[in-house]
């Protein structure tokens, strides 16, 4: 029997008893689904339901917007996105409180601007008015 990569990759972060099952069901299955029945079953591999994070391509500049419950943490190549961004939530209607307990992970935040908020959410838009 032989494993490739991706099967060694996922094997590797395996737990002991993990280890001998995936081994087990790789003889009787192979290697390819005895991977994919590990994944479907492991909770480290699965992405948090409440944690969501996204890229975007503003213009020229980039925007890394990462929330997890009611914090916000905005990463950016520019500053100016960074306010832009800032506005458009607190015209939605979501008052920003900053918060500095968050602190930034050089492997996640990857761009030169950061900031991080905790998000109070009102029921109706405000009017600059």
């Amino acid at each position: 029997m032989i494993i490739k990569a991706d099967e060694y990759d996922l094997f590797h972060i395996l737990s002991g008893p993990e280890k001998l099952e995936f081994m087990i069901n790789a003889m009787d299955l192979g290697p390819e689904e005895s991977m994919f029945n590990q994944i479907s079953k492991s909770n480290v591999l699965r992405p948090d339901p409440m944690f969501q994070q996204e890229d975007l391509q503003v213009g020229v500049h980039r925007l890394l917007i990462s929330a997890y419950d009611d914090i916000i943490v905005l990463n950016s190549d520019s500053l100016k996105v960074l306010r832009a961004f800032k506005r458009k939530i607190f015209r939605d209607g979501h008052l920003l409180i900053s918060n500095t307990e968050v602190t930034k992970d050089r492997d996640i935040d990857i761009y030169r601007y950061f900031k991080a908020f905790n998000v109070i959410k009102l029921d109706m838009p405000i009017c600059e008015n």
